[in-house]
């Protein structure tokens, strides 16, 4: 994630040791400061506020210092999360701010634990759950997301991002008197008086945090670790699970505010970069089932290569026996680059990535060229697991794989499929599938492995949504129900095929500009098949016209989808023929009638 460059540089006397005094002279204040494409210049009388909230903020030691490691182990999470939703990553810094402007009198500090200064009517209007047991406002994703799709709609309407923040900030009643609609359209915005206190607290947090920020080094370093799927363990239960401080688990995760999370939800465990791995493998190994038998857990196989560094920083491994480096806070591709002592371009190479791809923190990136084979010859698939996933955990080139398993680049897995790491699936074999247990359908990328496949029947899909779209159908013969023998699948007859269908590739969408509804309505009065936009979500009609879809990306829930389109989760299932809440990248999710 490339960070922004900002251009202020102001004379500063500054401590940058955490748990001393941070200080700034008067006169090192500026009297303007920018943020994203909007620069704010104060008068003589809000600069005077704004001096005075610098000062107040930097002496504050504990509240500087809570909020300085809440503020920097969120980034890596909430940055590329910003930049997805095409925000301004100055955004960042409404993380943990909570300071809202009621009236033109009175500011006020929301709920302990709120991210994005997200007051209850922000919450109503992007259908956030706020109740006795969950509150998620203070749902890391949860909160950023909705923030975002609620600034988003303030842009929609000011077509400015510095009236937007100020919309943000404060309430309706104080919008409506200042009526800044007619007089902050440009992208230099006078602060001349104190009436905008809001947004002058603000900007003094963020003028403070930012300077803070650039140079703060934490003697630990932290990141969260995304926990998926909690099916109903309580935070209790996940301390204990991944022996990590029960204390620290609650204040990374106060939007549970009792019982269990249902697995809609992610909880988020602060780790160190040392106990990652450990977390990650303690998470995702499950209790041995009827096919533990036939799977090994020992990949990737991680061993700490200190030897391999080069002078410039990093953590380091023997990733399947190659080199391999650790993405730590703050890193993207070209630092790991220049850590591993190799060209931004072999990086890339060496890890089937392109520059557009996400860097995932704590994971393990090659440092030389992936094999062309495997040490263990299958593979079986759960969770949401993607071809470049098992490439990486086994460390065998990603176009190896695909054409081992006669696969193209954008195919999709699905739950259970045998994938083949060390020969080409025979031509007249067809593609196998075990049934994974439920207590084993929610491993991700870190799941036990396929040691040997023994025979196995291949189910026919069930349940297939109506509105999955196959672009092709490939036949294939079912073996028969197998033995504890580890002999490959025989031919059955040609009378028992079944039908494999493939998920189409996602159609290539062109969102309508919100200001060409004359467009939108010849297109559809000539039958066309359009798309709109709503917040970061794109609508695209069917194939029949009747009705209005939503393609399935990374990070969406049956739950979230129905919060952010307004439906229920009955209509969901119903409109959609759904049997499970598990949905996958790609599928496409009727949300309404035309």
């Amino acid at each position: 994630m490339n960070k922004i460059i900002f251009f202020l540089i102001f004379t500063l006397t500054t401590k940058l040791v955490l748990g001393q005094t941070l200080t700034f002279s008067p006169a090192s204040i500026p009297y303007e400061i920018k943020f994203a494409d909007i620069t704010f210049q104060f008068s003589e009388q809000a600069r005077s506020m704004l001096v005075q909230e610098v000062s107040t903020y930097a002496k504050n030691r504990e509240v500087r210092l809570e909020n300085m490691k809440k503020f920097s182990l969120a980034q890596p999470y909430v940055e590329p999360l910003l930049d997805d939703l095409t925000l301004p990553l100055d955004f960042k810094y409404l993380t943990n701010y909570g300071t809202f402007q009621k009236n033109m009198t009175t500011n006020v500090v929301l709920e302990t634990g709120v991210l994005f200064c997200l007051d209850m009517l922000k919450a109503e209007e992007q259908g956030l759950n706020v109740d006795e047991t969950i509150d998620e406002r203070k749902h890391l994703e949860l909160a950023t997301r909705a923030a975002a799709a609620s600034l988003k709609k303030s842009y929609g309407i000011y077509e400015n991002w510095g009236t937007s923040l100020f919309a943000h900030l404060v309430s309706k009643e104080v919008l409506q008197t200042l009526n800044i609609a007619n007089k902050w359209n440009s992208e230099i915005i006078p602060v001349n008086s104190t009436k905008y206190s809001g947004l002058i607290q603000f900007l003094a947090y963020k003028y403070a945090t930012e300077q803070e920020y650039n140079s703060y080094k934490p003697t630990e370093k932290k990141i969260l670790y995304e926990y998926k799927n909690p099916k109903g363990k309580g935070l209790s239960a996940i301390a204990t699970e991944l022996r990590v401080d029960l204390k620290e688990l609650q204040k990374y995760n106060g939007w549970l505010k009792g019982g269990q999370p249902s697995p809609e939800y992610k909880v988020f465990v602060p780790t160190t970069l040392a106990k990652i791995n450990d977390v990650k493998a303690t998470s995702e190994t499950r209790k041995p089932t009827s096919v533990k038998k036939e799977m090994d857990s020992g990949f990737p196989v991680l061993k700490s290569a200190p030897t391999l560094a080069k002078g410039n920083g990093g953590t380091f491994y023997k990733i399947n026996s190659l080199k391999g480096v650790q993405a730590e806070t703050c890193d993207d591709f070209v630092n790991l680059s220049y850590k591993g002592d190799l060209n931004t371009k072999l990086f890339l190479k060496y890890n089937d990535l392109t520059k557009k791809d996400p860097l995932i923190l704590g994971n393990v990136y090659y440092l030389e060229p992936k094999k062309a084979k495997g040490e263990i010859p299958f593979h079986i698939v759960r969770g949401e697991q993607s071809m470049w996933d098992v490439s990486q955990r086994y460390g065998v080139k990603l176009d190896v794989l695909l054409r081992n398993n006669r696969m193209p680049a954008n195919a999709k897995l699905e739950m259970g499929r045998v994938v083949y790491l060390q020969q080409v699936r025979p031509k007249d074999k067809q593609i196998e599938y075990i049934d994974v247990p439920k207590e084993e359908q929610y491993k991700s990328n870190s799941e036990d492995n396929v040691d040997l496949v023994a025979e196995t029947e291949v189910p026919q899909r069930k349940n297939t949504p109506k509105n999955r779209i196959p672009q092709e159908a490939e036949e294939v013969k079912p073996s028969t129900r197998p033995s504890n023998s580890r002999t490959r699948p025989a031919p059955v007859d040609e009378e028992d095929r079944v039908e494999v269908v493939r998920q189409a590739p996602k159609p290539t969408l062109k969102p309508v500009k919100n200001d060409n509804a004359s467009a939108d309505a010849r297109n559809a009065k000539n039958n066309k098949s359009f798309s709109e936009k709503l917040g970061d979500a794109v609508l695209e009609r069917d194939a029949s016209g009747k009705y209005m879809v939503h393609n399935v990306r990374q990070g969406d829930t049956l739950y979230r989808i129905s919060k952010n389109y307004n439906v229920s989760l009955d209509q969901l299932y119903k409109l959609n023929n759904l049997k499970t809440t598990l949905i996958e990248i790609g599928d496409r999710i009727i949300v309404k009638k035309y």
